[in-house]
């Protein structure tokens, strides 16, 4: 007869190879699984409406405030607002979630024109607009400003490095500044385009999910320019067409673009310069994608006569997947988490992947 704690090591022995593969099937599973937006944060005129994963409304606040960009605090149960009424005032509020209840506020005398908070919590940077544009670091704790930097004229876009030491200003009609967000100096500026930048008409762009390109819309010439960030020259161009204004950059590569003027969105992929999909959509206005890059949800605001509308959106395809009226149209939305959220949360299987 077999001893029977030869044939129990035996059988555990044979049960390895099984355990083995099947744990690492499911780290495998969970190392790729891109958390699910929690939440949705639309601004529009003096409001603040939240959304799930879902696009199932979960609240909605009134504002004393214009709100022109949103950011979260790392936890995400914070939320920053910029803010802007004209040329010459604006503001950031720090919002509870949960209720609305302003925590913090600060006034500026510029509208914002982009928010950036790091996630250890203690600065925020607001890029100021006008004819002298200011990029602003305040103490997260109290919002009160530490240093202004003046950066250039107009300015559209900010973006961070993924390790949030280098932050990107983006102004009209074409030109990129780099700022070092620890020594809080401007270490650089370079034109974007050909003809000393001024045939570009520079819009919103936003970095390569490795930081190494820095992409820029360019609404005049109706070329993407791609940067590098090394350098911070042209590296490359493709045509995308006239008129696109705003873009984000999923972690796979597809450039979502927005044409506010001819009411389209393109999907691109910037490895293979191939279009992937042209979606008529009215009035996009801005554009924030999912963790994982599947998903971008689109903002189209409000023309006369006509109501907003937040549509999710699949951008392997540019199929939609989901559509919410919004009264009164919208000026920005933001997704939490997002593509600088790169925790890892249990989700649904439902949601897995996005």
């Amino acid at each position: 007869m077999k001893d029977r704690r030869s044939w129990a090591t035996t059988g555990r022995d044979q049960r390895r190879p099984h355990i083995a593969t099947g744990l690492t099937a499911f780290l495998l599973t969970l190392a790729g699984c891109s958390p699910g937006p929690r939440w949705i944060a639309v601004a529009g005129d003096h409001r603040l409406t939240f959304f799930d994963g879902d696009l199932r409304s979960t609240g909605a606040w009134r504002l004393d405030i214009t709100p022109t960009a949103i950011e979260s605090t790392g936890d995400g149960f914070g939320v920053l607002i910029g803010s802007g009424a004209g040329a010459q005032a604006g503001g950031v509020a720090w919002l509870r979630r949960t209720d609305g209840e302003t925590i913090l506020q600060h006034q500026l005398n510029a509208p914002v024109r982009g928010l950036w908070s790091d996630r250890e919590g203690r600065r925020v940077f607001a890029l100021g607009g006008g004819a002298v544009g200011t990029l602003r670091i305040l103490r997260a704790d109290r919002l009160t400003q530490s240093r202004a930097i003046p950066v250039c004229a107009e300015p559209v876009s900010l973006v961070f490095a993924p390790d949030g030491d280098r932050a990107y200003v983006t102004c009209r009609p074409g030109v990129v500044v780099e700022v070092d967000a620890n020594l809080q100096i401007v270490v650089r500026s370079a034109w974007v385009g050909p003809d000393s930048g001024r045939s570009c008409g520079a819009g919103r762009g936003d970095l390569s999910a490795n930081g190494t390109l820095l992409f820029v819309p360019c609404a005049t010439s109706g070329r993407l320019i791609y940067m590098d960030r090394a350098t911070l020259k042209p590296w490359d161009s493709m045509p995308v067409g006239v008129g696109a204004k705003v873009m984000a950059v999923t972690p796979g590569a597809v450039a979502v673009t927005l044409f506010p003027d001819s009411d389209r969105v393109a999907l691109v992929n910037l490895r293979s310069k191939r279009l992937i999909a042209l979606v008529s959509i009215s009035n996009p206005v801005d554009v924030a994608s999912s963790a994982g890059g599947r998903l971008a949800f689109v903002l189209a605001a409000e023309r006369t006569g006509a109501e907003g509308a937040l549509l999710q959106m699949d951008t392997r395809t540019g199929a939609e997947l989901g559509r919410v009226v919004l009264r009164g149209g919208g000026r920005a939305v933001y997704v939490w988490p997002g593509r600088r959220e790169p925790r890892m949360y249990w989700v649904s299987g439902s949601r897995r992947g996005r």
